[in-house]
């Protein structure tokens, strides 16, 4: 679905495919608690959410895709600062994807007041920095 879009559609998909994948680590994260609690937090292993996170990086935002994904970002931003009408929280949704898959320790989580599930953890901003920042900074 993901593999063929190109420029907004791209950055539409991928927000559905974001959305998605949240509610189902969440769904995941919580199916599998007891895993977490006694027998990976004892081992080496990554917790559940943790390896939600990392399969759908792996899978999805492959370097390619991260390329293509902040091209369509930064002509969506550029056609808003020519005056033309774009989804901005379309945008914003696809830049906190950058900010959000560089969680450290990441654990799904849900915001029951606006019914929207979120990833939390510590910040860090390598994969916001690496593949966006500084793209934006030379674009504009």
């Amino acid at each position: 679905m993901i593999q063929t879009k190109t420029g907004d559609a791209l950055l539409v998909n991928l927000v559905k495919v974001w959305e998605s994948y949240n509610i189902y680590s969440k769904m995941m994260d919580r199916s599998f608690d007891y895993l977490n609690r006694y027998y990976l937090k004892n081992s080496e292993l990554k917790m559940v959410g943790e390896t939600c996170s990392h399969m759908f990086h792996e899978q999805i935002y492959s370097n390619e895709r991260k390329r293509a994904i902040t091209e369509a970002i930064l002509d969506q931003i550029s056609n808003d600062r020519q005056g033309n009408a774009i989804n901005k929280e379309i945008v914003k949704k696809n830049i906190q994807v950058f900010v959000d898959l560089g969680l450290i320790k990441p654990k799904p989580m849900r915001d029951s007041k606006q019914n929207v599930f979120y990833w939390a953890g510590d910040r860090n901003l390598s994969v916001y920095d690496d593949f966006f920042e500084v793209q934006f900074l030379k674009k504009t």
